[in-house]
């Protein structure tokens, strides 16, 4: 008769009784779920964790695309918390000169399924530097990150200053990922009878 290992029993009894092998439903803890949580500028904000770096951005994030995800993954990457201002729907009017793809609201809601993002605060039509220095000192990031070449980067540092955080380029920007040309670009027809590039679908 085979000499049965005491290791060999006692391992195939663990087995036996495992949650998959008796088909029971297992006890061990669901893990944990990403929750971005949202508020409004200036009176419902939601409160900015102390014990972790924030990063602070801003932006429209209207036709979410390829530039933006890397943006976000990169500004996320300079601390542990990742804040998006986002800028209301006068704001694309007024400054992009367009009317928003998706409202405020929705614009929101479609970042907060990215896993970078931990907050966001929906802005409202600002007024100039002294609102947005003030949504800095609420936030009171320790980082304010930035594509390179941004029109606003001298007032952002002096925000930046007022409360010692930074301001750091994350990403190059990439004129191939622009808004404006995706929704120019998505309203261009081929001409009839022209094929689609290689590996197009």
């Amino acid at each position: 008769m085979l000499k049965i290992s005491k290791y060999f029993i006692l391992a195939a009894s663990l087995a036996l009784t495992s949650c998959e092998t008796m088909q029971q439903p297992c006890k061990c803890p669901p893990p944990a779920q990403h929750v971005t949580v949202m508020g409004v500028f200036p009176g419902q904000m939601p409160p900015i964790p102390y014990n972790k770096k924030v990063v602070l951005v801003g932006g429209v994030f209207d036709v979410l695309h390829y530039g933006h995800i890397g943006f976000l993954n990169a500004a996320k990457q300079q601390g542990d918390f990742l804040v998006v201002a986002l800028e209301s729907d006068a704001f694309v009017t007024n400054h992009k000169h367009r009317i928003p793809v998706h409202t405020q609201q929705q614009r929101a809601e479609i970042l907060s399924h990215f896993k970078a993002v931990d907050e966001i605060i929906l802005l409202p039509p600002m007024q100039g530097y002294k609102n947005y220095l003030r949504l800095v000192e609420m936030v009171h990031p320790q980082v304010i990150a930035i594509t390179q070449g941004d029109p606003h980067l001298m007032d952002k540092e002096k925000q930046a200053a007022s409360v010692g955080s930074v301001v750091t380029p994350v990403v190059v920007r990439d004129p191939e990922f622009s808004t404006s040309d995706i929704l120019t670009h998505g309203n261009e027809k081929l001409p009839r009878g022209a094929r689609m590039r290689e590996g197009s679908i």
